[in-house]
């Protein structure tokens, strides 16, 4: 899935959380700010350098990494009686896990490895196709070409646009609904 989309996510997310645990308005911004967060943290791996086709492989787009991370965390707001640390681990957990299942179901060049470090295999939705994902995480001047085709390649699937296109609108329509 595209960065635009996971944040989206997320913010539906934030969203989520506010409207179950009925938090204090000046909670919103926190909760929404951590579960952005959270839909965006599996990517820190694109700052590496990384090819689309490879960012996946590694610690940060592995399940157990992130569960083990947020039961710790968790634990510790538990030990401390802190509701709000609960729920903003709880907020930022799901965006992490909504990343991970939005990357599984829109894999295109790279899927995840669910059962890593104890399996390398790569999960996915769609057949995988690594080759078409050798261009850089993030666009520049050098590989805008490449990108191009990347994009190109992805959005040939116009199941995943439409999956995309609606995420990011229901995260309008939201946000538009609380102005």
């Amino acid at each position: 899935m595209l960065t635009p989309s996971h944040i989206a996510t997320g913010y539906i997310l934030s969203e989520v959380f506010m409207n179950k645990f009925n938090l204090p308005q000046t909670d919103n911004l926190l909760i929404t700010t951590i579960a952005i967060a959270g839909s965006l943290a599996p990517d820190i791996d694109g700052l590496f350098g990384l090819q689309i086709k490879d960012h996946h492989k590694t610690v940060f787009h592995a399940p157990i990494f992130w569960g083990l991370f947020i039961l710790i965390i968790g634990l510790i707001g538990f030990s401390i009686k802190n509701v709000l640390i609960v729920i903003s681990i709880a907020a930022f957990g799901s965006g992490v896990f909504f990343h991970l299942f939005s990357d599984w179901f829109s894999g295109r060049t790279a899927g995840i490895r669910i059962f890593y470090p104890f399996s390398e295999r790569q999960y996915s939705l769609f057949p995988l196709k690594p080759k078409k994902g050798a261009v850089s995480v993030f666009p520049n001047k050098k590989n805008i070409k490449e990108y191009r085709e990347f994009m190109k390649y992805y959005f040939k699937n116009k199941f995943l646009v439409f999956t995309e296109i609606s995420i990011i609108l229901i995260a309008i329509f939201i946000w538009i609904r609380h102005l």
